[in-house]
């Protein structure tokens, strides 16, 4: 038996029905969705020149050597693979300079912190610099986007 005319026109008419009564999804629950990130570097040298000699990289946060300049100083990114921050959100890092090394240890990008549902979103900075170090802290600059709340803890 085949459908032709209104009666196929019906049929489609009632599978169009049938899908307006399935109940309407829900937005999925995000709240307890936070980034977390770790990062530990330590910047030593060999020779003249500097290296990360040991890198301990959990959740969002990385750290890529970039390059060495002609004297043997070092460039290295911090990068938040989630591209910004909001509240709940946790970053940690940590950088440690030794004896003689030479590092400028930056960011790609600009921070961005986004609106807060609740809660700030907190970033933890530890600078350990040996006798005879040489150490740049130079991030890219922080956006704050209207509702969005930090908290920043930096210990030199």
């Amino acid at each position: 038996m085949t459908a032709t005319g209104a009666s196929g026109e019906l049929l489609k008419a009632k599978r169009t029905s049938d899908r307006l009564r399935q109940p309407i999804p829900r937005e999925p629950d995000h709240s307890c969705v936070k980034s977390v990130g770790r990062l530990e570097i330590e910047i030593g040298t060999s020779g003249s020149t500097s290296w990360v000699t040991r890198d301990q990289q959990a959740g969002c946060l990385k750290a890529r050597s970039l390059r060495h300049d002609p004297d043997g100083n070092l460039t290295v990114a911090v990068i938040n693979t989630t591209g910004g921050l909001t509240g709940g959100d946790s970053l940690t890092q940590v950088v440690r300079w030794h004896d003689q090394s030479r590092a400028c240890v930056t960011t790609p990008a600009a921070e961005k912190i986004y609106r807060s549902a609740g809660g700030n979103a907190l970033v933890r900075t530890e600078l350990h610099v040996a006798n005879g170090a040489f150490a740049e802290w130079l991030p890219q600059e922080t956006i704050l986007f209207d509702g969005g709340r930090l908290e920043r803890n930096v210990d030199i």
